[in-house]
């Protein structure tokens, strides 16, 4: 493998650096053999090499990469500090609050971004957690705090940064509704000084159905003839199968209230999963098999009724 000596401060560094794809592989296969990579990576050297090249293209070095970037359920998401690292590297950011209110058990974050009058404002709460079924996790229940202001600060980095994030799935929120293939013991990063945590019992969890879901066949009609159903977005499920020797895949979108509507559309499935963990409206129509066919969806803000 090649190396090279960098200059950092006057002081000489010395760091290897992979030029050819043979000696990237090697590279990513020492690094799958030490204790020192996050669990979800031992013994998996290609899933390093792909990692590695998403910490470059995102303009990070590779043990930065491996840090910062979660495997969760088969989807590269990065952890709040990298997201925060990167719309500070980027230049752009001209100033930030972050403010908690202690009655609600609400965050606040605002980012002013560099040329824009407005700044732009994410807000996120025990209420809402609550309603999309978070409050009982362990996360919620040891870091309610931190958990909530993650997702305040996303809210607001997606809307004025997305360019910096190069729209990349958060790690705190794909956390929330997916399984974690990283280490069990791994605890949201800190954002804010140790203080008395949320009481979420005063909110009634509404946890959400994650059972399997039957295929289009046995979808139990709707029970009005089309429309638009809001709430939070649990869930994004695929579903395949084979008819007749026709192979078949669709998609169910399901919400916190346990309305759903299904498609084979893919581009409906990419905008969804972009929209996880946050207030929808999805527009549907009866199904010619029964059920919801879903056309669309869009964001809505909380407490919106789409």
């Amino acid at each position: 493998m090649s190396s090279q000596l960098t200059t950092t401060g006057g002081a000489d560094v010395f760091s290897l650096v992979p030029k050819t794809f043979n000696e990237a592989m090697e590279f990513s296969k020492i690094l799958a053999a030490s204790q020192l990579v996050p669990t979800c990576y031992r013994g998996k050297p290609a899933d390093i090499l792909v990692a590695v090249q998403m910490g470059q293209e995102l303009g990070i070095g590779p043990t930065q990469a491996l840090a910062g970037i979660a495997v969760i359920n088969g989807r590269a998401s990065i952890w709040g500090d990298l997201g925060k690292a990167l719309v500070s590297k980027s230049g752009l950011l001209l100033n930030q609050e972050t403010t908690w209110d202690e009655a609600s058990h609400s965050a606040t974050v605002t980012l002013w971004r560099v040329g824009v009058e407005n700044p732009y404002v994410g807000t996120f709460s025990a209420a809402l957690a609550s309603k999309a079924g978070l409050s009982g996790k362990d996360t919620y229940k040891t870091w309610g705090r931190d958990m909530i202001t993650w997702r305040a600060w996303w809210r607001a980095a997606r809307d004025g940064f997305s360019d910096a994030l190069k729209g990349v799935a958060s790690a705190e929120e794909s956390s929330d509704i997916l399984t974690v293939e990283s280490s069990p013991s791994m605890m949201p990063r800190r954002i804010s000084a140790p203080e008395p945590l949320p009481d979420f019992s005063g909110f009634n969890s509404q946890p959400a159905d994650v059972a399997a879901e039957p295929p289009p066949e046995d979808v139990q009609p709707a029970a009005v003839e089309g429309g638009r159903m809001t709430g939070i977005l649990v869930s994004v499920t695929p579903h395949s199968g084979e008819t007749r020797g026709k192979a078949w895949e669709f998609y169910a979108l399901k919400l916190n209230t346990g309305e759903e509507a299904s498609t084979f559309d893919k581009k409906i499935r990419d905008a969804a999963e972009n929209l996880l963990a946050q207030p929808v409206s999805i527009a549907w129509e009866p199904s010619p098999k029964g059920g919801r066919k879903a056309l669309g969806i869009d964001a809505t803000e909380p407490g919106s009724d789409g």
